[in-house]
């Protein structure tokens, strides 16, 4: 599943439910095939599993906070931000365990930089690389600092963001096809903002890609969606046709918060368009 190899996790969550003699565990594995059904375009199957999770006794604290931040990351998925929060909020306080509470941590970032909240978010990427980094876990300490270099994108300090980026990204990269085209999608923004336009196009042509042939559809409409909006003055044309599929990749999925902001850069796109006859 971190490598983005969903077909085979989903064949190797279900064999593990077939195995599993305890509550505890079984509701563990749920969790996890459920974040498989909404990476893969099925948030409403992920939201059922959830609730079925949730609603189940004698399960451990720590497990209904685990349920807890995974609903919240399905609404995020979603584009759900609001109601995203307030699973997150309730799972921060139930957990302990240093992984699990830096995940959440690192989620609600996500969705705070999603709000424009950047002080918000950076404080959250902050506490979830300490949590990794107490644990021991190099990998997601990478992911908290490349997001570090994304707020540091937003605040224009875009060196500054590319070596956060790439340092991340030697950690990041051998983890797999997806998780390299996330990299590559943000390191372009970084390229776009600095001006490298033509740079900064390929890469994200390139993660959408590799989204595409693993058919994660939510995650090749981020990568047009951001596509098209660095491109709205500098190439309207290109913008309007990438938001427009964003758009098409956001209705497979039910994602229709995000559909909105894809339709919000087509039309500014179109605005651009006409400003341009």
């Amino acid at each position: 599943m971190n490598r983005g190899m969903f077909p085979r996790a989903r064949q190797c969550f279900e064999h593990a439910r077939d195995l599993a003699d305890d509550d505890d565990l079984l509701a563990r594995i749920d969790l996890s095939l459920a974040l498989v059904h909404g990476e893969t375009g099925e948030p409403a199957q992920a939201l059922e599993l959830l609730r079925d999770v949730a609603a189940r006794r004698g399960i451990e604290s720590e497990t209904r906070g685990l349920v807890h931040s995974q609903i919240g990351l399905v609404h995020m998925l979603r584009g759900d931000n609001e109601v995203a929060l307030t699973w997150f909020e309730s799972a921060i306080a139930s957990l302990s365990d240093d992984v699990p509470l830096g995940r959440a941590h690192l989620n609600r970032g996500g969705v705070f930089l999603q709000q424009g909240r950047n002080a918000e978010a950076m404080r959250d990427f902050e506490r979830a690389q300490e949590r990794f980094a107490a644990a021991g876990d190099d990998y997601l300490a990478a992911k908290a600092a490349h997001n570090l270099g994304y707020i540091q994108l937003l605040a224009g300090e875009l060196a500054a963001a590319l070596r956060s980026m790439n340092a991340a990204y030697e950690v990041l990269a051998p983890e797999g096809p997806v998780v390299r085209a996330t990299c590559e999608q943000d390191r372009a923004e970084v390229l776009l903002a600095a001006g490298l336009v033509t740079e900064g196009r390929s890469a994200l042509v390139e993660a959408a890609k590799a989204y595409s042939s693993r058919r994660l559809h939510q995650r090749r409409g981020d990568a047009m969606l951001a596509l098209a909006r660095t491109l709205v003055l500098a190439d309207p044309a290109d913008a309007l046709s990438s938001a427009r599929l964003a758009g098409r990749l956001y209705d497979r999925v039910g994602s229709t918060a995000w559909r909105v902001r894809a339709d919000a850069v087509a039309l500014a796109a179109e605005v651009e368009l006409g400003r341009q006859g």
